[in-house]
């Protein structure tokens, strides 16, 4: 049997995921889109999906926090 695979961003702590919401914010005033920004973290070897950065701004949008 295989084994589950996982999303690297599920090792990711909340407060990770925070914060990496609360930049979206400053960074598209500054005209860097989602799309870039996921790049950049993947840089710094920081795996984050698109899909999973949108769902996590809309909840700090939503909530304040995740």
């Amino acid at each position: 049997m295989s084994k589950k695979s996982k999303f690297p961003s599920t090792e990711l702590s909340t407060a990770q995921h925070e914060l990496i919401a609360r930049l979206v914010g400053p960074l598209e005033v500054r005209g860097i889109s989602r799309s870039v920004f996921c790049d950049v973290l993947a840089d710094a070897e920081i795996t984050v999906l698109k899909s999973s950065l949108d769902r996590w701004v809309r909840a700090h949008t939503a909530t304040g926090k995740l």
